[in-house]
């Protein structure tokens, strides 16, 4: 009788005690929980902000591209023609092909300055 008396007193007292460890960790689940999903939101729209930039990109790269071919094509048109100038060509096509770091032509002082024809 009082063996069983304690077993079930001492099944009763775990059963609290883990209600009472659920209380305390049910908070910080919740917490983590919260925090997670927080970071989720930052993700997402992180996510869609390099979507945004590889596509802004993209758009310039391709009219970049779209330039330089004209260019090129206007060049070999005209690149014959002694009346026709094609130092600006020459000087955006630079400006297309030069690194990050290279230094852009002065405002109206190019690099392969313009010489006029006589």
């Amino acid at each position: 009788g009082s063996r069983a008396k304690a077993a079930s007193s001492s099944s009763s007292s775990s059963v609290s005690s883990t209600a009472a460890a659920k209380k305390v960790i049910d908070p910080k689940i919740t917490q983590l929980e919260s925090q997670l999903k927080q970071k989720d939101d930052e993700l997402e729209q992180m996510a869609a902000a390099v979507l945004k930039i590889e596509k802004d990109r993209d758009f310039y790269y391709d009219k970049l591209s779209h330039l330089e071919k004209v260019l090129n094509i206007i060049k070999s048109q005209f690149s014959a023609d002694p009346l026709i100038p094609t130092s600006v060509l020459d000087d955006l096509l630079h400006v297309l092909y030069a690194g990050p770091s290279a230094p852009a032509p002065a405002p109206g002082q190019s690099h392969a300055p313009f010489q006029a024809q006589q």
